[in-house]
């Protein structure tokens, strides 16, 4: 990567860059898991207190509405 026709000071640029864009590109992906972790916790909790609630939770599959009734059945009809 490092060309001779470059002086040291470019090196040294490139390099800092590269370092840089490396530190950030790991941080951005330990922070998306952390923040994919903490989201899918919320859903989770919500989906259960739906559920204990006796509010049916939506979902889309395969491009398609089905709701998940409290008592564990699906159906494809809207139920409010």
């Amino acid at each position: 990567m490092l060309v001779s026709k470059r002086d040291k000071g470019q090196q040294v640029e490139i390099l800092a860059e590269n370092l840089y864009y490396c530190i950030s590109k790991k941080f951005m992906t330990d922070l998306t898991a952390k923040l994919t972790r903490i989201a899918s916790r919320a859903v989770r909790k919500a989906q259960e207190e739906n559920r204990k609630n006796g509010i049916p939770n939506m979902y889309v599959i395969n491009g398609k509405q089905v709701w998940q009734m409290p008592d564990g059945s699906f159906s494809d009809k809207n139920p409010f």
